[in-house]
């Protein structure tokens, strides 16, 4: 209510509010779990939708409202601000320079003391951790496109487990059909000690490495060193992009199929640490 005061506008329940006639536009932004029912609700009812990623807990949902909003001639948008990002920019600058890419990694990791007591934490709105944490997956699948396998492991902290978790730590590893291999690391919680947030691409002439928002590319030709700003403005950015899109027809920079790209490897990387066993993806 304070916010809506802010702006002048109603508060209003969520299925009052897509259903408003002034609505032309929902924004989902609320617990993951409800991303995918949220997102149907506005298409059924007419409107153009963006969600913040995930856009559902599986790539079956996420599929079945591609083909919703597809027939109902309507935007569906994830929003992806990690490729707005400035690290993801440069790093997409640098790639050519680094010739054939081979190996990968990216770990983030954040410290929490004590977990906090909100959904983020809570398994059944949250989400798997590749699932809910879909922009380390997302920059792979727009650099390489789809890996050939994929493995994983999660592990949970916490006397609550399965309702609640104090920590997780979620590995995957994604294999391309060239070789190119990429592990992934993603931990937040009580049991982490020390903050990482470490992205590192290896090719056959060089490699790139960022350790927060410090990035250096290695060639032949030497070092070359520099600081990224921050990435705030982002989902500014984002928005703006969505209404130029809506409003000149100017295109976005981040595809629904994209999007479902990294949530079928979130998927399957779910699969992979339930039953312990490498999945293939693509044949």
């Amino acid at each position: 209510q304070a916010l809506a005061d802010t702006l002048g506008a109603p508060a209003l329940p969520k299925s009052e509010a897509i259903a408003h006639p002034a609505v032309g536009l929902v924004v989902v932004a609320n617990a993951n779990a409800e991303h995918g029912s949220a997102a149907q609700e506005a298409l059924l009812a007419g409107k153009n939708v963006v969600v913040e990623y995930p856009l559902a807990l599986s790539w079956a949902e996420g599929q079945e409202l591609a083909r919703l909003a597809a027939a109902k001639g309507l935007l569906l948008h994830v929003e992806h601000i990690e490729l707005l990002g400035p690290i993801h920019q440069t790093a997409t600058a640098w790639l050519p320079a680094i010739g054939r890419p081979f190996a990968a990694r990216y770990r983030t990791i954040a410290p929490q003391h004590p977990a906090l007591d909100k959904w983020s934490y809570y398994p059944e709105r949250w989400g798997t951790p590749w699932v809910a944490a879909l922009s380390r997956i997302s920059r792979f699948t727009r650099w390489f496109g789809l890996p050939h396998t994929v493995a994983a492991t999660v592990r949970y902290w916490g006397e609550a487990l399965p309702d609640r978790f104090t920590s997780c730590l979620a590995t995957a590893q994604l294999v391309y059909p060239d070789g190119l291999t990429v592990d992934l690391t993603y931990g937040k919680g009580e049991v982490f000690w020390r903050s990482e947030r470490t992205l590192e691409l290896w090719g056959e002439e060089g490699a790139i490495a960022f350790q927060d928002e410090t990035g250096t590319r290695s060639t032949a030709q030497g070092e070359h060193t520099e600081t990224v700003p921050s990435p705030r403005g982002s989902f500014a950015k984002d928005f703006h992009a969505v209404l130029d899109f809506l409003t000149e027809g100017t295109p976005l920079y981040v595809s629904l199929t994209e999007s479902l790209d990294a949530l079928a490897v979130a998927s399957t990387a779910e699969t992979a640490a339930r039953t312990g066993q490498a999945q293939t993806l693509v044949p």
